[in-house]
């Protein structure tokens, strides 16, 4: 079910409102969308994942090496320093990797 986080980051996404799947639905005024709205976002966010820090990593070295989770070989740390404030042994490689990039990079 879609979250309006999800209906936030879809809006930012478009400069303008006609090209978003949601412009006819009158987005601005909840009691006026579509019945398949969920839907909608659903769809979009599915066509539109969250960039994480370990595909922003393979965009840019696309050769590089994997970990056995397919997470790049070198720790997070390294490359992102500012992603991560919490002590590895409180998480896997895969978590690090994983999660979102802050929008406003």
């Amino acid at each position: 079910m879609a979250r309006l986080k999800d209906l936030k980051r879809m809006c930012k996404a478009y400069d303008a409102c006609i090209y978003c799947p949601m412009s006819e639905a009158g987005c601005a005024s909840p009691n006026k969308f579509y019945d398949n709205a969920d839907e909608i976002v659903d769809k979009w966010v599915s066509e539109h994942p969250v960039k994480t820090y370990a595909m922003d990593f393979f965009e840019k070295f696309p050769k590089a090496p994997k970990d056995p989770s397919g997470c790049p070989m070198p720790c997070i740390r390294l490359i992102y320093p500012e992603a991560m404030d919490k002590s590895c042994l409180e998480y896997t490689c895969k978590d690090c990797w994983n999660q979102p990039i802050p929008e406003d990079k």
